[in-house]
């Protein structure tokens, strides 16, 4: 049981791991590319 539980949470974030970067990838594509990534400037 405890195995499982192990495997199953590695296996989430895993899932969510991978979710982020290709969100990241999606963003970073669809950024323009003449414009530097600075979220917090004016």
């Amino acid at each position: 049981m405890g195995a499982l539980l192990i495997v199953g949470s590695t296996l989430y974030i895993a899932r969510r791991e991978a979710q982020l970067a290709r969100r990241e990838a999606i963003e970073k594509t669809q950024a323009t590319p003449a414009q530097p990534p600075a979220p917090f400037a004016d």
